[in-house]
């Protein structure tokens, strides 16, 4: 069910958008609808279609059908930058921004301030100071970006958006890299955009983000909107069930993550790693894997989960430790070793 709301309050409506790559349709008549100053979360398994619909928004590709109006008016442009100057900016999950250059250089990037024929750089570092002040962040706006971590990285972003006077800010899994502080950071500027009259579209997999700062969601799958509705209105459950396309009965009869599990089916041991090493990147890892359970590694960027993987697997040289599969020794040389051992 996709409730729409009343298209003269509308900042963005987009509806009945298609888009094929080589004959094979990417979107089938998807449609989004966000209000003004509103949080609006874009949810949908990967493959449902949020990115392709998000560069088409943003001008990355032209639609091949569809309507799209901005703030009551018919929308299209050519590119990301033509999107920004008009009014909507994204921020993406990888931060496309320079790091070598300085704080400043990034948020004015593009709408450079000049006297005489020259750089004002003076004028530009106060502007770049107090786009940063209204979400609290103070730093020497001097230094090279890349000095600073992801979160503050992240807040640069936001503040070169605003910069450019945008009504409506995309953002693209934006806690991927973040550790719960900086969570907590973010959102109190998303919700300061908001009481500023910034409309914001989060698009996120972490279910209990929307549910702390989205005040809507519109659910895609399979290159169609399947549905929209406020927050409050809809489950968790039903989300999921929305994103699958199954009955909330049956996503209800497994095992997820709002349920106890059934570890009856868990049996022993089978996999065995201690005091993995390997350079920096690796340290004592130490965890074992039961027959027939799903194991995960979690970490921020950098954190060494896809190098212990690598490690398990083979395909890097183990400097120290041990590990046994089926309770024999088990050290890898090779990927094709690894896939021999099961």
């Amino acid at each position: 069910m996709i409730t729409q709301p009343d298209q003269a309050a509308l900042l963005l409506d987009m509806r009945d958008i298609q888009k094929r790559f080589a004959g094979i349709p990417a979107l089938a008549g998807a449609s989004l609808q966000v209000l003004p100053g509103e949080v609006h979360a874009l949810i949908g398994q990967n493959g449902a279609g949020k990115s392709t619909l998000i560069k088409v928004l943003t001008g990355y590709h032209r639609r091949d059908g569809g309507q799209v109006l901005f703030e009551q008016r018919p929308f299209e442009v050519g590119s990301p930058h033509e999107a920004q100057v008009s009014g909507i900016s994204t921020i993406y999950q990888e931060i496309n921004l320079v790091p070598l250059r300085s704080v400043t250089e990034n948020i004015c990037l593009g709408r450079e301030k000049r006297r005489r024929g020259l750089l004002d750089w003076s004028a530009m570092h106060a502007e770049a100071e107090r786009l940063l002040s209204r979400f609290s962040i103070r730093i020497d706006v001097r230094r090279p970006l890349g000095d600073f971590n992801t979160a503050t990285q992240q807040m640069v972003a936001i503040a070169r958006a605003i910069g450019f006077s945008a009504r409506l800010v995309i953002m693209d899994e934006p806690t991927s890299s973040l550790d719960a502080r900086e969570v907590s950071v973010l959102f109190s500027v998303v919700r300061q955009l908001k009481a500023e009259g910034v409309s914001v579209l989060f698009v996120s997999h972490k279910l209990d983000e929307l549910y702390e700062v989205c005040d809507r969601v519109t659910i895609m799958r399979d290159g169609h909107t399947v549905r929209s509705a406020a927050m409050s209105d809809i489950g968790k459950l039903e989300l999921v069930a929305a994103m699958l396309g199954r009955d909330v009965a049956v996503v209800d009869g497994h095992a997820t993550a709002f349920g106890a599990r059934d570890r009856s089916r868990i049996g022993d041991v089978l996999f065995t790693a201690q005091g993995l090493s390997a350079g920096q990147s690796v340290r004592n890892v130490t965890f074992d894997v039961r027959r027939g359970e799903i194991a995960s590694f979690a970490g921020l960027l950098g954190a060494g989960r896809t190098e212990t993987a690598r490690l398990v697997f083979g395909a890097d040289r183990l400097k120290a430790g041990e590990m046994t599969m089926e309770r024999a020794s088990y050290h890898p040389e090779r990927a094709a070793d690894a896939i021999a051992a099961g």
